[in-house]
């Protein structure tokens, strides 16, 4: 039977004997209150005021996810009046939960409920015997808060009781009970005895943490603990009033930075608290830190005071750099720089980690070609994969051998091949002309001249136009013309076009012969020296002595007789 007793007593031993019970109404589509605060082991009942609901901690109506609650719990439905149910809140957390009957739940029938946690350590045992205590509670003489735990612990370090604190007028007020040890449990020690002193203990939740009255270098206990039946202990364990100032002091170690370039300058280290103590670790000097001296890596610095020792990883990085071989045509966009021309370009910034990073550009810049021409074509040219048939400038755009633009420029001039152009008097003579056209297409031609005035008319027929056909070439000499007059003539291509046009060619006038003469010489006798002759008219034409080119006259050499001087002159 004791066994059983003391399980029944350990399982009490979870809940907290100050634990509240909250009560929260369901209707209209709404819970009230519907975000509460409450403490860990308190008790929350669901009234039903009017309607049909439940209570769903479980899957979200609207989302059909979980909640994701510390502790899954569900109330089923009731019609109102009714009470729905109730849950006791053993987990610290905040806890989400809906109405999952019809659309109840997306008109706006959801709530929270936040549980505040408070250490295990201050878990008790309650008894049939115990006594109260009342008082402020400050830490370091600022009031407590009232998410804050006070609690009472025994010689042998058992939680005889603890409660959350009060906050009244800003001020954090004690209402603690101390259970005595159960008399009749003799192996379990579950509070206090008669004459036994007890400490208190805070749980700080702004900093999850416990401290011990009054500090941890000095513990002050308590005595004077009797069993009053819950009744206040006497003075000054009853007077409100009476402050219980918790102090502590801070032992924190945290650097400013913790990351740091092998070129950084040597750093004085700091936030180690309380002030006093000292840095040690890799690259530490007299509470100096240089990074340079370090290589890149992870290291542990240390600060030490009061025997406590903390610390803290820093970070050392090194400088970066990178080298990019970039071959691009005309031009290139880098870190915000446009670059026209090869070359080798630098770029300074930093890294992620802070640190100098040097980039490097190793850049080939190509040109793209471009090249310009100009044809005269008959009908049409085929360029580049692709006629052209009409006057115009073109372009083409390819890659030339280095990968960039090829743009091809090409102005064509589109004639009719078969017509007979650039029609010209290459050379006139006294009795003839070299006359010459352009048609590339043509196979044969015909010509037309006549003197100039001495008609109206082209046609065959006419005995003043004299025409030649079969013209197997563009050009052609015109003979035994007339010294001294004018000509006009016309061409008609053939061979490519059935055009029957004539195209007209520039008149021409021809030469007139000069009067040649040869002054006759008197007898000469044949001692007389040689001599140039220079009788003939007009000069600057040839002299023929007996039919050869001379115009030296050596009576010695041609001896006693007739010579015969012939002199030709041609314009």
């Amino acid at each position: 039977m004791k066994k059983i007793t003391t399980l029944l007593l350990f399982l009490l031993s979870i809940f907290n004997i100050n634990a509240a019970h909250y009560y929260i109404d369901a209707s209209n589509y709404s819970y009230t209150p519907s975000a509460p605060t409450i403490n860990l082991g308190d008790t929350v009942t669901w009234i039903n005021i009017s309607g049909f609901h439940d209570v769903n901690g479980d899957i979200n109506s609207q989302t059909g996810a979980s909640f994701n609650n510390p502790v899954s719990f569900y109330l089923s439905p009731v019609t109102s009046p009714d009470t729905i149910g109730s849950y006791v809140f053993t987990v610290a957390g905040t806890y989400d939960y809906d109405c999952s009957i019809g659309n109840h739940a997306a008109n706006g029938m959801v709530a929270s409920i936040n549980v505040l946690p408070y250490p295990a350590e201050f878990n008790f045992t309650p008894t049939s015997s115990s006594s109260t205590i009342y008082g402020q509670v400050q830490i370091n003489g600022v009031q407590a808060e009232g998410v804050d735990w006070i609690a009472a612990f025994d010689e042998n370090g058992n939680c005889a009781g603890a409660s959350q604190l009060i906050i009244n007028n800003g001020d954090a007020y004690i209402n603690l009970v101390l259970y005595g040890d159960d008399a009749t449990t003799s192996n379990i020690d579950e509070g206090m005895n008669s004459g036994e002193d007890f400490y208190l203990h805070l749980y700080d939740y702004s900093e999850d943490t416990i401290l011990i009255y009054e500090s941890s270098s000095n513990i002050v206990s308590f005595s004077g603990w009797v069993n009053t039946n819950g009744s206040p202990l006497p003075f000054p364990y009853n007077d409100p009033t009476q402050i219980y100032n918790f102090t502590f002091t801070t032992y924190d170690f945290v650097l400013p930075n913790v990351n740091f370039c092998t070129t950084d300058p040597s750093f004085i280290l700091s936030g180690g608290l309380p002030l006093g103590g000292i840095y040690s670790g890799p690259g530490v000097i007299n509470g100096v830190l240089s990074p340079s001296s370090l290589a890149v890596g992870n290291y542990t610095i240390s600060y030490t005071i009061d025997f406590q020792v903390m610390t803290q990883t820093i970070n050392i990085f090194g400088p970066t750099s990178s080298t990019t071989n970039i071959t691009n045509c005309d031009s290139y966009f880098w870190n915000n720089n446009l670059y026209n021309s090869s070359g080798t370009f630098n770029f300074f910034t930093t890294n992620s980690n802070g640190c100098d990073s040097t980039a490097v550009l190793n850049l080939t810049i190509n040109e793209t070609s471009y090249s310009y021409d100009t044809v005269t074509i008959c009908d049409s040219i085929f360029w580049n994969n692709q006629w052209y048939s009409q006057n115009g400038d073109y372009s083409w755009i390819g890659v030339n051998e280095l990968g960039c633009d090829s743009i091809a420029n090409l102005q064509v001039n589109i004639i009719n091949c078969c017509d007979a152009v650039n029609l010209q008097i290459d050379e006139i003579f006294c009795d003839k002309v070299y006359l010459s056209w352009d048609a590339p297409s043509a196979t044969s031609f015909s010509l037309k001249y006549r003197i100039l005035g001495s008609t109206t008319s082209w046609s065959g027929g006419d005995t003043n136009v004299t025409q030649i056909n079969n013209i197997a070439v563009d050009s052609l000499t015109l003979i035994n013309i007339q010294e001294n007059t004018s000509y006009e003539w016309r061409v008609r291509p053939f061979g490519c076009s059935p055009s029957t046009n004539w195209f007209d060619g520039p008149s021409f006038l021809t030469g007139t012969s000069p009067l040649v003469t040869l002054q006759p010489l008197s007898e000469l006798c044949e001692n007389i020296p040689s001599f140039v002759l220079n009788n003939g008219l007009p000069q600057g034409g040839n002299y023929f002595i007996n039919g050869n080119l001379n115009s030296n006259f050596d009576p010695i050499q041609l001896g006693v007789g007739t010579q015969l001087i012939t002199y030709t002159y041609t314009d």
